[in-house]
């Protein structure tokens, strides 16, 4: 009897001790549940809020992301295991990012738009022109500072004497477009000069009126004692390049079917839709494609947008100022 109970004591003993150990190998050979939380709180983001959401086969999609995560144990190895790059590629919409608290940025983008600073351009006194920088605040301060300034150098170059105007938009590689449309609002004129159009056909305009740069019914900026032009709704050349991405391209499209408005240069980068900030919970944003740029006539963009007329870096100036003063 005590030899039949020591064995069944022995036997319980080694079950136990298996048990252990295959705890152990399930800890080591599976994506941990933090692992597994922090991909589908950005599976979900993306699947409810993508621009490509309708055509994508999100049971496939998130396959693929957990078979790139592997094993991985904590959000750092997640991010280390390609995963979220991976997510971002499936996206197909060549834009959308993760800026992560430590500065890094984590994007599947393809699109190669050569960064060449333009030589500063000679401009006779019967044209007005303005450069309009890459701008990428989100700091109050800063954003009116910025708006603010375009409107003084538009206010200190006007004259009755101006045949019209060159917007410079090369080098422009985007950020933040509200700043940049409240600047440019006297050149550009009142009313309506785009939309953002989302996976649904759904529509938000943006435009310009009395000072404010508007999305929708909502003011985003709004410039004290906006400055108005001597000659209203004067003939623009607008400058482009490769490296005109994203806001710039906002900047850009907000000309196109204006009257009296005329691009040159080369195509854009061709990130010509729009991302929408999502906070995660490691203190990450996701920037996310959300919509598709439209012109004021709702004609829809997406890719790069060429100019009306192509002009190398040597002849550009001179083929805008030629544009504008023909009557």
């Amino acid at each position: 009897m005590f030899q039949k109970n020591f064995s069944f004591i022995i036997t319980l003993l080694l079950l136990f001790s298996c048990g252990d150990n295959n705890e152990d190998i399930i800890e080591e050979d599976v994506i941990s549940v933090s692992a597994v939380n922090f991909i589908n709180e950005i599976i979900d983001i993306m699947e409810f809020n993508s621009l490509n959401r309708n055509g994508i086969d999100w049971s496939d999609f998130r396959s693929q992301v957990f078979e790139a995560a592997g094993q991985a144990q904590s959000i750092e190895e997640v991010y280390n295991s390609g995963a979220i790059k991976k997510a971002l590629s499936l996206l197909d919409d060549n834009h959308s990012f993760i800026s992560r608290e430590n500065g890094q940025f984590i994007s599947a983008s393809t699109a190669v738009c050569p960064l060449v600073q333009p030589s500063r351009p000679d401009i006779p006194e019967d044209i007005g022109y303005i450069f309009i920088r890459g701008f990428s605040s989100s700091n109050e301060e800063e954003i009116i500072a910025f708006a603010q300034g375009l409107q003084d150098v538009i206010r200190d170059k006007d004259s009755s004497n101006l045949k019209g105007w060159i917007v410079d938009l090369r080098v422009n590689t985007g950020g933040n477009m509200w700043p940049m449309l409240a600047g440019i609002g006297p050149i550009l004129g009142e009313g309506i000069a785009g939309y953002f159009i989302g996976a649904n056909g759904d529509e938000t305009s943006w435009e310009f009126s009395q000072g404010k740069a508007i999305s929708g019914f909502n003011t985003i900026i709004d410039i004290q004692d906006s400055y108005n032009l001597i000659n209203p709704n004067p003939k623009v050349a607008v400058l482009l390049d490769n490296a005109t991405a994203s806001s710039g391209e906002v900047m850009a499209i907000s000309f196109i079917n204006r009257d009296n408005s005329a691009s040159f240069g080369t195509s854009t980068c061709g990130l010509s839709t729009g991302n929408t900030s999502f906070s995660l919970s490691d203190n990450s944003n996701l920037l996310l494609t959300t919509v598709v740029l439209a012109d004021r006539q709702k004609n829809t963009f997406g890719d790069r947008i060429i100019p009306n007329f192509e002009a190398s870096e040597d002849e550009i100036i001179a083929r805008a100022i030629e544009y504008i003063r023909n009557d």
